[in-house]
């Protein structure tokens, strides 16, 4: 399996992080998103408030939201390869949950075709996409943004519920 190109995974990672700030609505906080190389490997990382519980869609969009960044990173630039990578895991996360929590699997293809098509919108939103575009930009140049720097820049974010 290839490994991710760093934009990519900011992307991913940044996706996670604004969809995590936007389902949050003031109960909780973004925390803290990385990029991290040994060298060999590329992993990333968004980490939000420990202890907190979330609705299984609310999950949805937040599990699911680096694959929708993706998708969206996409329309503008090529993927360097098919490979879906560290996203298995999203996935397997998701599926593991919805399957537990629905008990059906034309459940969860329902409910997992609407968090994706909300994703989507999301993303298409220009504001919300600017966002995630600046937080992986200085991701790929700083490798760490946390504290107030990541506050500003998430705070930004403008959506209606």
């Amino acid at each position: 399996m290839a490994l991710p190109e760093p934009a990519r995974l900011a992307h991913h990672e940044a996706g996670h992080a604004v969809v995590q700030h936007w389902v949050a609505r003031g109960r909780f906080r973004v925390t803290r998103v990385s990029l991290e190389s040994d060298g060999i490997n590329l992993a990333g990382s968004s980490l939000i408030e420990p202890e907190v519980n979330l609705g299984l869609y609310e999950f949805g969009l937040v599990v699911l939201a680096g694959i929708a960044a993706e998708n969206r990173y996409f329309k503008v630039v090529s993927p360097a390869t098919d490979e879906p990578w560290g996203a298995i895991g999203d996935i397997d996360e998701w599926l593991a949950q919805a399957r537990s929590a629905l008990r059906s699997y034309a459940r969860v293809e329902i409910v997992t075709k609407n968090v994706m098509r909300r994703l989507k919108d999301f993303f298409e939103d220009q504001t919300s996409w600017s966002v995630v575009t600046e937080l992986a930009g200085v991701l790929l140049k700083e490798g760490v943004v946390e504290g107030g720097q990541l506050r500003s820049l998430l705070e930004r974010q403008i959506v209606i519920f």
